[in-house]
């Protein structure tokens, strides 16, 4: 198990190669666990997150489900996010991947 979980965050660290750069716009979030920053953030269906959803033993209702990995709570990064900025339904399994994400911006 300790391979894998290495394994998986090397490859996280591998694919989010992203400059932090600050968010000033105002969020939205209605999730209990409040917004968060993934550094990768795809449909289910995307390979990185089948293999994970799979290896987790997580149960997703769709492929079209959109997925947070290797997510941090906004407060823990001081308001800058190298990833996408997300309110996302389940974040049981932080950091590795969060469920049911939408964008956490409004315009």
């Amino acid at each position: 198990m300790q391979f894998k979980l290495t394994l998986i965050t090397a490859a996280l660290v591998t694919l989010a190669g992203a400059t932090p750069a600050p968010r000033s716009e105002s969020t939205v979030c209605s999730a209990p666990s409040g917004i968060v920053c993934c550094d990768l953030v795809k449909p289910a269906s995307d390979p990185l997150a089948t293999y994970l959803i799979k290896n987790l033993g997580i149960i997703v209702s769709s492929t079209s489900t959109v997925v947070g990995m290797d997510c941090s709570p906004i407060s823990a990064v001081s308001g800058i996010c190298s990833g996408e900025l997300v309110c996302c339904e389940d974040n049981s399994n932080d950091p590795l991947i969060s469920i049911g994400c939408t964008p956490a911006i409004s315009d």
